[in-house]
C-alpha cells in the first residue's frame, strides 16, 4: 500500500515523543487531500487500513465551490493563510490517521473528520483510541499550525489553549465529541459505559501539530522546540504528543500543493 507521507519520530524526552513525518509522494497527498476536501474522510481512513475506497462523488457546484476555497486570491494574504492552515489539518489528520493505525487495531480508533472549511471553530484533531475491553485508553486532542514561527504559535497559541482543557474549561466539547464519535456503538451501550471516564484527564493526550523551521531539525533543537510543554500539560510524559513536518520555502510549497489539488478537484467533475 503506498502512504503520501513517512512517519520519522523523535524522542524529546522528558518533554514529548515527535511522531513528525515527511512527505514522500506530494502527488498522491494532493489525491487524498482532494479525497478529504469532498467529505470522504471514511474512504482515506479505508485505504490506510488496507481495505478498497468507494469515493462518493460530487454535484459540480459542490466541487467549485471548493476549488474557489483552494484557488484564492495571491494579493489576499489572510485568505492565503487560512487555506495553507486547512490544507495542513488535512496532512496533520492524515498523519495521526497513519500512526494510530500503526499502533492500534481499526476497532479501537474512532477520528473525527477533518474541517469543512478554511479557520472553522472546533477542534483541530480529535481522536478516542480503546483499550482492548471497549474502555478509554486515550483521547487525544490536536491543535495544528502552520506557520513560519513554529515556537512563537506554540507559546503563544497552543499552550494556551491546552491550558484551557487542563483547567476543565474545553470539558463539555470533549463530551460531546465523544458523543457525536461513538452514540450508536453498542446500541449507545459504550458510550454509557466509558462516559463517566471522558473527563478524567489522565487518558488525555494532547497532540500539537506544527511545521517546524530548518533550525529545528535536530534532535536537541526539536527539544527546544516544544519547551515548556510539560509545565503546561504536567504529569506522564505519554500525555504530550507532538508531530511536525519541516518544509522547505513552506508559502511557495502550499502554493504548489493548493495547485496540485485543485486539478484532482477538477478531474473529479462530471
Amino acid at each position: 500500500m503506498d502512504y503520501p507521507l513517512v512517519i520519522e519520530q523523535m524522542d524529546c524526552t522528558p518533554i514529548t515523543i515527535d511522531n513528525g513525518y515527511r512527505v514522500i509522494d506530494v502527488e498522491l497527498l494532493a489525491k487524498w487531500i482532494a479525497q478529504l476536501l469532498m467529505g470522504n474522510s471514511v474512504h482515506i481512513t479505508r485505504i490506510i487500513e488496507g481495505l478498497e475506497p468507494h469515493f462518493a462523488n460530487l454535484r459540480n457546484e459542490a466541487i467549485d465551490g471548493l476549488i474557489a476555497k483552494i484557488d484564492v486570491p495571491t494579493s489576499d494574504s489572510t485568505a492565503i493563510y487560512k487555506r495553507d492552515g486547512w490544507l495542513f489539518q488535512m496532512m496533520s489528520w492524515i498523519a495521526l490517521n497513519m500512526n494510530l493505525h500503526a499502533s492500534f487495531d481499526k476497532e479501537q480508533i474512532y477520528m473525527n473528520v477533518p474541517h469543512t472549511a478554511a479557520a472553522q471553530q472546533g477542534i483541530d484533531g480529535f481522536a478516542l483510541v480503546l483499550d482492548k475491553n471497549r474502555m478509554i485508553k486515550h483521547i487525544i486532542i490536536t491543535e495544528d499550525k502552520c506557520t513560519k514561527d513554529a515556537r512563537g504559535k506554540i507559546t503563544s497559541q497552543v499552550f494556551s489553549e491546552f491550558e484551557k482543557y487542563e483547567k476543565g474549561l474545553n470539558d463539555p466539547r470533549v463530551l460531546a465529541e465523544i458523543g457525536g464519535l461513538i452514540r450508536n456503538e453498542d446500541g449507545g451501550a459504550l458510550l454509557i459505559g466509558v462516559q463517566d471516564d471522558i473527563t478524567k484527564s489522565q487518558y488525555w493526550v494532547y497532540r500539537i501539530g506544527v511545521t517546524r523551521q530548518a533550525g529545528q531539525n535536530d534532535q536537541n533543537a526539536r527539544i527546544a522546540l516544544y519547551d515548556g510543554y510539560e509545565k503546561v500539560v504536567k504529569g506522564n510524559m505519554k500525555r504530550r504528543d507532538a508531530s511536525s513536518i519541516h518544509i522547505d520555502d513552506l508559502r511557495n510549497w502550499m502554493v504548489s500543493l493548493s495547485k496540485m489539488v485543485v486539478k484532482e478537484l477538477e478531474a473529479k467533475k462530471r
